[in-house]
């Protein structure tokens, strides 16, 4: 299964009526997406915990001095009749050993014709790659030059856990940094492996010189370290305890025993009924023996009930090669209390397992018919990834289908690198053109992870799920050529390591029930994929 194709999937099984083929877009910058925190601005303390986590689970391996091609800079741009409309780009920098260290944003300012800037960041990682420190500058348009705004000091325990997030602001009377809050966190495990954090929050009052509560996070992680709970509370000065009240929230997440997510649901605190209420969509998923969603359930919220109620619903079928093909879409008839088509999606998938068409179509009820309304055309290069995607709107006066948008992408002579993607929005047969570019150049770094990884749902590695035993069948016809495998927890961690020839069979009794990924190396080559033990 190519990449582009495992993205589809993803897409449309987790949408109803958006249906966009992303192509192989570059891993850049990591951008963690905070949620709201108790009464205040973005939790950053929350972004701490979550980066120290990423970081954590990269593997690093110690290389000698090597040439890599690196993402440098991503360039996107609108435009209509050749005057750009809109326009960002992000920049980044790394040091000696292949961390990302610099980052910057810019947008550009149609008076000017000029990018002006929005931040920068600069990073500094500890002896154990583990990110210590970041600074945030802020544009000043008036001297159009970086100005100081924040600064992050990151620590961590023995364990590579992060236990303090410090935030600093930039006085700029004083022309030094001085404390604004800080979060001190906490972590345990308990017997089933489950990590639990509780962190607080602090604000600093620099005219008392005093720290000061703010509200306290519990974050949980089950065994396989998906996260379960993540909750924010507030202190109650009466009684000094945390208490959940108004600015509180929660998310709660539940998963199979394959550590598929089963549950998603976001809560606030509602003081009126002093009690929980629920937020946006409230998502119920089902997955088959091998980890295919085959349905979906989303339910909002009925402030009259004061409970979930359901919205619609999505059955997702698949072919004899666990090829999405179908996706069929109910609404919620309240008066009637039945499901009642409305929507469906169906996959054309050509003799190499790619999609090639998309018809959506809805329910027309007077014709008891479905009526297609859009279409999607998918082209391919050699390497297999989508190079043009096609846009159609049927037009209900003529009966034609019109084209609307398409985009196309242009990837290095080596297909594995994806230069420029190019939409284009056609009004009256004159196109709106959103344009992105991508830039790379060769660095020179002493400590990366170089080796090529190719993900692959081959059955290398079988059977799955597994019990007791595990066998190979590496398609290789030299016997002799061993291969390392190394299997590792949801968590990142290593629990197995063995030099292993194809044909051959292990004993994995020991390991404990659970979800596990595997890796299969030889010389610079990892061929990696996703087990389940039963």
């Amino acid at each position: 299964m190519n990449r582009i194709l495992t993205q589809l999937f993803i897409i449309i099984a987790s949408t109803v009526l958006v249906n966009q083929i992303n192509a192989q877009t570059p891993v850049s910058f990591q951008t963690i997406e905070s949620s709201p925190n108790a009464g205040g601005p973005a939790d950053y303390s929350l972004v701490g915990l979550e980066l120290s986590r990423q970081l954590l689970l990269e593997p690093k391996l110690k290389t000698a001095q090597t040439e890599l091609e690196l993402l440098d800079s991503i360039v996107y741009i609108e435009s209509f009749e050749g005057i750009i409309y809109n326009g960002n780009k992000n920049e980044w920098g790394y040091d000696a050993e292949g961390n990302k260290t610099y980052y910057s944003w810019y947008f550009w300012n149609t008076v000017t014709e000029s990018w002006m800037g929005i931040q920068r960041w600069d990073s500094i990682y500890n002896a154990s790659d583990q990110l210590s420190m970041i600074t945030i500058d802020n544009w000043n348009s008036e001297t159009r030059r970086w100005k100081p705004g924040n600064k992050i000091e990151l620590e961590y325990n023995a364990e590579g856990g992060l236990i303090l997030y410090a935030n600093y602001s930039w006085n700029n009377v004083a022309g030094d940094w001085e404390c604004s809050s800080k979060t001190e966190s906490t972590h345990s495990y308990t017997e089933d492996n489950s990590h639990i954090i509780f962190s607080i929050t602090y604000n600093y009052n620099s005219e008392t010189g005093e720290w000061t509560p703010h509200h306290r996070n519990e974050i949980n992680y089950d065994s396989n370290g998906n996260r379960t709970l993540y909750n924010a509370s507030l202190l109650d000065s009466a009684s000094n305890t945390w208490v959940f009240k108004t600015g509180s929230f929660k998310y709660e997440d539940l998963y199979d025993e394959q550590g598929n997510q089963t549950l998603a649901s976001y809560y606030i605190w509602d003081s009126k009924i002093d009690h929980w209420k629920g937020q946006g969509d409230l998502l119920e998923s089902s997955y088959d023996s091998i980890g295919n969603e085959t349905s979906q359930l989303i339910k909002n919220w009925d402030v009259s009930l004061n409970q979930w109620v359901n919205n619609s619903k999505s059955v997702i079928l698949y072919n004899e090669s666990g090829l999405l093909f179908k996706q069929i879409t109910c609404s919620w008839d309240s008066l009637t209390g039945d499901w009642v088509a409305v929507y469906q999606l169906e996959n054309s998938i050509n003799e190499d397992g790619e999609i090639t068409s998309i018809i959506e179509s809805e329910w027309n009820n007077a014709d008891s018919l479905w009526v297609i309304f859009s279409r999607q055309d998918i082209f391919y290069d050699t390497y297999e990834n989508v190079i043009l995607s096609t846009f159609y709107q049927l037009d209900e006066q003529s009966g034609d289908f019109i084209k609307t948008n398409d985009t196309e992408y242009i990837y290095n002579d080596s297909g594995d690198k994806l230069i420029e993607e190019a939409s284009s929005y056609y009004y009256d047969g004159i196109p709106y053109v959103i344009k992105t570019n991508y830039y790379y150049s060769i660095h020179s770094v002493s400590s990366l992870n170089t080796d090529i990884y190719i993900e692959t749902k081959n059955p290398l590695v079988y059977p799955n799920p597994f019990t007791d035993q595990l066998s190979f069948k590496l398609n290789n016809n030299n016997n002799n050529i061993r291969f390392v495998l190394e299997l590792f927890n949801s968590a990142g961690q290593r629990v197995w390591s063995k030099c292993i020839q194809n044909s051959e069979t292990i004993d994995v009794a020991n390991l404990a029930r659970g979800v596990y990924f595997y890796t299969l190396s030889h010389d610079n080559v990892k061929l990696r994929g996703k087990l389940i033990k039963n």
